[in-house]
């Protein structure tokens, strides 16, 4: 088909709809109206006080605008017979004109056509229905098959599960993993860490927290005996920051422990997730589900606190220049503040005061230079700050690393399922859900089918010719049109032309009001199916066992005639 044929049988379909008025002087013929017979022969839901209407609607449109076109062909008659001054006023009348003649044959082959039309779309609707009632029980049949199969496979399960629950009764099993570093050298591979990633950690806290004048005086003097131990000299000095600075020696050796404990949970959690599985042990998959889910959040935690650690170093790294270059500033503004102070005393010629400051700027250059120093090695240290960020990545994961080949455990679960079990429960789950959806077809099949069989009882009863007189009247009017037309263009009245003194007559067929319409000869058979098939559902129903569904039969199923719920 086309493109053009579809658009023409859209436009026919919006036409039929009502979209289009009839009175159009355009409006097209619907003696070839496309319809289809499945969208109005079954119409949704059961029949009400408009049924009959929402069959024929369309057969009442085609009506109306056949005799549209006839009462216009009508007028155009009229009209071209009064421009040749037919049929003369004193022609004494011979019978009906020969357009009165084809205008009565076309009224005549509408309402025999119209009562054609109705009565094979009535007889197609109770066909149709008849065949909608058939599709619903094999439907409604099929499920209830399936229903009881599923059943009895569902008790044969749960047999057999009781009995392997009997069997398994009081046996354990057991699952677990085993360690592949031992403490020998877990526990010193663990102090190397921390006392690494602590010693190279103590310059940058004592950078970071204030210190005193004092303390700043001693470290001097004792770094510069330091250098008197020759090769021992960076040992001394890494003593002596520690002895000097304990509230940053802890501090630090509390924030490195912090990394390593939560490398090591990390570690030991993610170990216990992924070393085991409950396909491993199915007959325990209960217990390792139990055992695995409660690690999650310490792996978790542990990982992201040792990333806010391993952080929280970068950022402090990053502000030891910015920390030394103020301390430094400081202690150039004091050597500034004690030179204007010596040039004022000199100008003054206060000598004690002149020699009692000059006494105190060796030791601020001295500081000084150590503050210059100590700024240069926060560039160092802030020029490398990623790449030690990175072996603080690697220290972390090291320390996690021990703590996953560490750790080592055995749990024993005391409930095991059988791993044949496993299947079983698993076909019994598939097995309910198949049944309940078996269960919603079946009510969905009952439904299509009452309403099917409803519908086709009520169109058998119909009446769809009741209003067959109206329809005649005004098939009969066509002629009455043609004259008064015709006298209406010639400016003169009707009677007055002897030709239309004459009585017309239109003689159309009773339609038989009784017994017009069948049903097939094996409808009694499908309602007794029907009924069969409910009173099957209901003893199924009964039947089923009470743990299937703690809802069951929240919905009856009800026979077509009564309403009823059947009984078996």
């Amino acid at each position: 088909m086309g493109w053009k044929d579809t658009w023409d049988r859209l436009i026919r379909r919006f036409r039929a709809s009502g979209g289009e008025d009839i009175d159009s002087d355009v409006e097209p013929s619907f003696a070839n109206y496309d319809d289809d017979p499945a969208e109005v022969a079954i119409p949704p839901g059961p029949p009400g006080a408009g049924g009959l209407r929402i069959v024929t609607r369309p057969l009442d449109r085609w009506f109306a605008i056949e005799v549209h076109h006839l009462e216009k062909e009508a007028r155009e008659s009229g009209t071209q017979w009064a421009q040749a001054g037919l049929p003369r006023s004193d022609a004494p009348p011979e019978g009906e004109l020969p357009p009165e003649q084809a205008l009565r044959r076309r009224a005549s082959e509408i309402f025999t056509q119209w009562v054609q039309k109705i009565t094979t779309r009535v007889q197609d609707a109770i066909e149709a229905n008849v065949q909608r009632t058939r599709q619903a029980l094999n439907d409604l049949a099929f499920s209830l098959e399936e229903i009881r199969r599923g059943r009895a496979e569902t008790a044969d399960i749960e047999q057999r599960v009781q009995t392997l629950e009997v069997a398994n009764r009081g046996r354990q099993s057991s699952f677990g993993f085993r360690s592949y570093w031992r403490w020998w050298w877990f526990v010193p591979a663990i102090v190397l860490l921390v006392a690494v990633d602590w010693v190279a950690n103590v310059p940058v806290f004592q950078e970071l927290l204030p210190q005193d004048t004092d303390v700043s005086g001693a470290w001097q003097v004792l770094a510069a005996e330091a250098e008197l131990h020759g090769a021992l000299a960076g040992l001394y000095r890494m003593w002596y920051r520690i002895a000097l600075s304990p509230e940053v020696a802890l501090l630090a050796l509390g924030v490195i422990i912090f990394l390593v404990v939560l490398a090591h949970i990390f570690g030991e959690s993610v170990r216990r997730i992924v070393a085991v599985n409950e396909r491993d042990v199915p007959e325990a998959g209960r217990s390792v589900r139990q055992y695995r889910r409660q690690f999650w959040i310490p792996a978790t935690v542990g990982l992201v606190g040792g990333i806010a650690v391993v952080t929280f170093l970068f950022l402090a790294r990053q502000e030891i220049a910015s920390f030394a270059e103020a301390r430094l500033t400081d202690v150039n503004e004091q050597i500034a503040t004690v030179d204007q102070q010596i040039a004022a005393a000199t100008e003054a010629g206060n000598i004690n005061e002149v020699a009692r400051l000059s006494g105190l700027r060796p030791a601020l250059e001295d500081e000084q230079r150590t503050r210059e120093e100590r700024v240069n090695y926060a560039e160092r240290i802030r020029a490398t700050n990623v790449p030690i960020a990175i072996l603080n990545g690697v220290l972390f994961l090291t320390a996690g690393l021990l703590g996953y080949l560490k750790v080592r455990d055995e749990v024993t679960a005391a409930d095991p399922l059988d791993p044949r079990m496993v299947d079983m429960l698993e076909r019994k789950r598939e097995l309910r859900a198949s049944i309940e959806r078996h269960r919603e077809l079946v009510r969905d099949a009952d439904r299509d089918a009452r309403e099917a069989i409803a519908w086709a009882e009520f169109l058998s009863q119909s009446k769809p010719f009741e209003d067959w007189e109206g329809r005649r009247d005004r098939l009969a009017r066509v002629t009455s049109i043609f004259r008064a037309e015709n006298a209406r263009v010639r400016g003169v009245d009707p009677q007055n032309i002897l030709a239309f003194r004459t009585e017309t007559r239109f003689d159309a067929a009773v339609p038989e009001a009784h017994g017009r319409f069948r049903l097939p000869a094996d409808f009694g058979a499908v309602k007794e199916r029907h009924l069969s098939l409910l009173r099957q559902w209901n003893q199924m129903e009964e039947q089923a066992p009470r743990a299937e569904d703690p809802a069951r039969m929240s919905e009856p199923v009800h026979g077509p005639e009564t309403g009823s719920q059947v009984d078996a």
